[in-house]
């Protein structure tokens, strides 16, 4: 099935590039000898008008042909003024843009197809407010809703996410919905770089809320505790009270404070044989029956990890690194990412004594589900929580709204691409990360299996990767084809014939080198399914 999907994928953006091509050619009055998708042998071929369009067996490309594309190709004089080598260079540069044009273009429909069905949202709800961030120091709360930033309407948490990532260092007004009334606050979103496990860097505005909240997961740092006493251990998750789910410990909190001097019945799961237990209590707050949220404490040390050669132990609460103070476990990746190779200073809480630790990580190479290497820095301590949903809500037919999520959605996936494509040129991307037919061929697999709608976002992403590649400045691509027709429309001169072919002829050396390199990352990278694929059919 994964090559039913890649050739779908495949097929369609090449369509959709060469049909670019061929309207503006249309347009321009060019006379179009040949509309193919793939290359080689036809599979199924007609001819309508002046113009034959086919489907050839190599699916791996495809090409739009037009009358005197070759400068020194020799023509009947009546078909001179039709052939594309004959025109302005302004009308030149209009069909070669068109293709990659097309490309950037057809995601953005793509996005809005996405987004104007109804769906599943995360809701505006936020579930976690962490401490010392722009969020708490602005008021906002546990359970707030976010329902305006800056005049913006927000109703769902992609919404709030868009709003805040692309106003960093940024004071901006935003209202909250807190027990039914309206509040207006003034906020300072704060500037934080991020890093991905691939090394693409961005600055993206954020103010410490999350849609989340820390599972019911309790430690109890004192076995003098009420809580010890009866019966309740370190990292039990407390499941029910009195058969009301507490799905986080902000609602475990509130269950217990309104039962407060009652008793209830806690149903608990425990160890990692997940037994399921029950333990009757007097209801008390949960400071003064001895228990925390398990979030920050170590449940695990992995011998000789990093972690452990630091002296960390199982029970230590993370308080901060670097300086930084730890709102949740999750945060310690991109801490690590920021900057890997430093000597990390930790701050833990061991009993009553606040002790230091410092831990060098260990850098490991790794794989993700499509093959692609990224570099994973080895902490080796382990909590043992996790964080609930955030409230989900139902999102019904959009077809406004939708206009506006996909031009964002568009234009922040060709931001990332041009510096992306930036840090790998300059260095600060590794280019073992490109990948070329045979990664894509796995992408697509994967992505349609988890479903339509990530099917479609991959087939956008590469369609605008397509697109932007195709316009750099280097002969043979479409870029290349551009510059010479700026460099003919500024000097008002052709670009002599042969000059033209010395020029191709140094573009399609460097095309073939780069896509030798790209093919030999894709071997590396699938190296393994290669040959498991070879043993099966010589087998």
């Amino acid at each position: 099935m994964s090559l039913i999907y890649f050739l779908i994928l495949i097929s369609v953006l090449i369509f959709v590039h060469e049909l670019g091509h061929f309207v503006v050619a249309k347009l321009m009055n060019v006379k179009v000898l040949k509309f193919s998708l793939g290359f080689g042998t036809p599979i199924v071929s007609f001819k309508r008008g002046e113009t034959t369009y086919q489907i050839s067996w190599i699916l791996f490309g495809g090409y739009v042909k037009m009358l005197g594309e070759n400068p020194d190709e020799e023509l009947p004089p009546e078909e001179v003024n039709r052939s594309f080598y004959n025109q302005s260079p302004f009308k030149r540069l209009l069909i070669v843009v068109a293709g990659p044009l097309m490309n950037i273009l057809f995601p953005f429909f793509i996005y809005y197809f996405v987004y104007v069905f109804p769906s599943q949202e995360i809701s505006n709800r936020i579930g976690m407010v962490m401490e010392g961030k722009p969020a708490e120091r602005a008021g906002i709360k546990n359970y707030d809703r976010i329902i305006e930033v800056d005049g913006r309407k927000i109703e769902y948490w992609r919404e709030l996410l868009r709003e805040i990532s692309k106003r960093p260092g940024e004071r901006v007004e935003i209202k909250v919905e807190r027990d039914g009334k309206i509040i207006p606050l003034i906020i300072d979103i704060a500037a934080e770089k991020e890093v991905s496990r691939y090394g693409f860097t961005q600055i993206l505005g954020r103010i410490g809320v999350s849609p989340y909240m820390p599972a019911s997961v309790i430690y109890i740092p004192d076995e003098r505790s009420p809580a010890y006493e009866l019966g309740l251990r370190s990292f039990d998750q407390i499941k029910s009270v009195n058969g009301i789910s507490t799905d986080s410990f902000l609602r475990l909190e509130k269950i217990l404070r309104e039962n407060d001097g009652r008793e209830v019945r806690l149903e608990i799961v425990r160890g990692e044989d997940k037994q399921r237990k029950e333990v009757i209590i007097l209801a008390r707050t949960v400071e003064e029956l001895g228990i925390e949220q398990a979030e920050l404490y170590i449940h695990r040390v992995e011998k000789g990890s990093p972690a452990d050669v630091s002296g960390m132990r199982v029970g230590d609460k993370i308080v901060s690194v670097n300086g930084i103070k730890l709102n949740y476990f999750a945060e310690l990746e991109s801490i690590f990412a920021r900057e890997p190779d430093r000597m990390h200073e930790f701050e833990v809480l061991r009993g009553k004594d606040m002790v230091r630790l410092k831990v060098k990580l260990e850098k490991q190479v790794k794989k993700d589900d499509f093959k692609q290497e990224y570099n994973y820095f080895v902490f080796g301590a382990y909590n043992n929580s996790y964080f609930t949903d955030g409230e989900i809500v139902r999102k019904g037919f959009t077809p406004i709204d939708a206009i506006d999520d996909a031009i964002y959605e568009g234009l922040d996936v060709i931001k990332a691409t041009v510096v992306g494509i930036y840090q790998l040129i300059t260095g600060q991307i590794s280019f073992k990360s490109v990948g070329g037919p045979i990664m894509i061929f796995g992408i697509a697999g994967k992505a349609a299996k988890k479903g339509v709608s990530i099917f479609l976002n991959v087939m956008a992403l590469i369609s605008i990767n397509l697109g932007i590649i195709n316009l750099l400045p280097l002969p043979v691509l479409d870029g290349g084809h551009i510059i010479m027709s700026l460099v003919e429309i500024i000097s008002r001169r052709q670009i002599p014939v042969r000059a033209r072919l010395v020029i191709n002829f140094v573009g399609m050396v460097m095309i073939l080198t780069m896509t030798v390199l790209v093919l030999f990352n894709d071997i590396a990278r699938y190296s393994e399914e290669i040959v498991s694929w070879l043993v099966r059919i010589f087998k």
